[in-house]
């Protein structure tokens, strides 16, 4: 451990003091006491830099026999206040450090002090050389102008740049000149006007929060851009031709006046995922996008499933998952897998839309125990379901005798979700899962091979009595942590 600059601070000021006392202790009277401080003070500060200086190379001696290289990499995950604070520590740090220009390339204004933060920027741009730049600059505060035209004439550095401020002129700055090093813009200006590519021909990531406005027409791509984010209303036609490369992209407060604007066709061959935020019925712009071979498609709103089921239904030859969740709609690719998210309405949408055939091939099902109830009543089985997700946050009430189950012949993992005040009424509900699902395979009774309880603690579940789930399954995790298992007792009632 090395010494602080509180401790060292300390140090010289106890030594300083004691020193001093002890000098004027022994010394005639008519001597000049500034000059007497002064001698005493050169001494301490010269022998109290000595002292700490071995100290911190002793407390250092496995970094300073490192190579600088892979110290200047170790350094460079460390925030900038922690890189400072190491220059403190011994000279050959110190010099590493100050020797390094990509140690001091991030520049967060946010976490500059008001007062000096003029003065620290100029002081890492000097520093940092001709290192890339990622710059985060706010505009939330007066007095940034001299800040922001400084930063804005070192453009051709810029690597990152996050733009946080209310005034779009504040950022205007940073798009008057070319940032031929730029990979991620992240804005949160009102309105961004995105010039062409000559701008930043290396952009990779585009995030901007707020309305924006596209290069004119005729104008050359975005050739390496796979990754878009904006808000609406905007005037986003043009962007599949602006980004032949697009994988990801999303759009947010889309609204009946801005769905003409949305992107249009030619869609990218690369594109995977979709995310579309609104409110108003998007299934004809959503037409375009059907055989398409789509990993993940997102859209939140009160008509997500009407909008989604139609895509979905083309994916019903791959094994797929569902979700319910309310106000969104979601197709995954999991591992070539089809995750359907449905929200709490467009289960029976679904059922209208593409009948009881549809669900043969799912494979795990997340879903509110009072739903599955409903469920049951219309599907009987579901050949393919491999793990099930109970929500049971919402207690069920208890189903009838001779009522319906559901057929899982395949059920690998069950997993409830509960609150810890539950567990009791876990404890007494004897057949919560065996009046709802039936694990019988080729008229064979079967355990389930693995019963997951969410939420409470391995604690809280010592504390409750299982007992009528250790007959129904072979081994019971609570979490991650594998609380029963059968192979360990001699009775299925045993519990730990």
């Amino acid at each position: 451990m090395t010494l602080s600059p509180e401790r060292r601070d300390a140090i010289y000021n106890s030594v300083h003091a004691a020193l001093l006392h002890d000098y004027c202790q022994t010394t005639r009277l008519d001597v000049d006491m500034i000059a007497a401080i002064k001698a005493v003070t050169d001494v301490v500060h010269s022998a109290a830099a000595d002292a700490a200086e071995r100290f911190n190379a002793a407390a250092c001696g496995l970094l300073t026999r490192l190579p600088p290289e892979l110290l200047v990499q170790a350094f460079s995950h460390l925030p900038l206040s922690d890189i400072v604070r190491l220059t403190r520590t011994s000279r050959l740090i110190r010099t590493i450090t100050r020797n390094a220009p990509s140690l001091w390339s991030e520049i967060d204004i946010s976490r500059l002090s008001y007062r000096r933060s003029l003065e620290g920027v100029k002081h890492l741009l000097a520093i940092s050389k001709r290192a890339p730049l990622d710059i985060e600059y706010s505009s939330y505060f007066d007095g940034n102008e001299q800040i922001l035209h400084l930063l804005a004439s070192e453009s051709s550095r810029i690597r990152s740049l996050t733009i946080n401020g209310s005034e779009a002129a504040s950022s205007a700055a940073f798009f008057m000149q070319p940032m031929p090093r730029l990979r991620s813009l992240v804005s949160c200006s009102p309105q961004v006007t995105m010039l062409n590519s000559d701008w930043a021909p290396n952009a990779r990531y585009v995030e901007i929060r707020g309305p924006f406005a596209l290069p004119s027409a005729g104008r050359s791509p975005f050739c390496l851009l796979t990754h878009f984010w904006g808000w609406l209303p905007s005037d986003a036609r043009r962007l599949f031709r602006l980004c032949p490369l697009l994988v990801n992209l999303r759009l947010e407060f889309i609204t009946p006046d801005s769905v003409p604007f949305l992107p249009e066709a030619p869609i990218p061959d690369t594109l995977v995922d979709i995310h579309l935020e609104s409110d108003c019925d998007l299934t004809s712009y959503i037409e375009q996008f059907y055989g398409m071979h789509l990993r993940n498609v997102r859209i939140d709103g009160a008509h997500a499933a009407q909008c989604i089921l139609p895509l979905w239904s083309s994916y019903q030859h791959a094994s797929w998952t569902m979700d319910i969740v309310p106000y969104i709609a979601t197709i995954e690719d999991d591992d070539k897998r089809m995750c359907f998210t449905f929200n709490e309405s467009s289960f029976e949408a679904a059922l209208a839309v593409l009948g009881t055939s549809c669900f043969v091939n799912l494979t795990k099902l997340t879903i509110q125990c009072w739903q599955m109830d409903a469920m049951i009543e219309q599907i009987d089985t579901l050949p393919s379901l491999i793990q099930l997700e109970l929500d049971l946050l919402e207690w069920p009430t208890p189903r009838q005798p001779n009522s319906n189950t559901l057929c899982v012949p395949r059920l690998y993992t069950a997993s409830l979700v509960l609150f810890v005040s539950d567990l009791s009424k876990l404890s007494k509900e004897k057949d919560l899962l065996q009046s709802r699902l039936c694990l019988t395979a080729d008229d064979t009774v079967r355990l389930l091979p693995r019963l997951v309880l969410k939420e409470p603690s391995v604690a809280d579940v010592q504390c409750a009595a299982i007992t009528a789930l250790t007959r129904y399954a072979h081994d019971i995790y609570v979490g991650e942590h594998l609380f029963w298992t059968r192979e360990e007792v001699t009775t299925p009632g045993d519990v730990p």
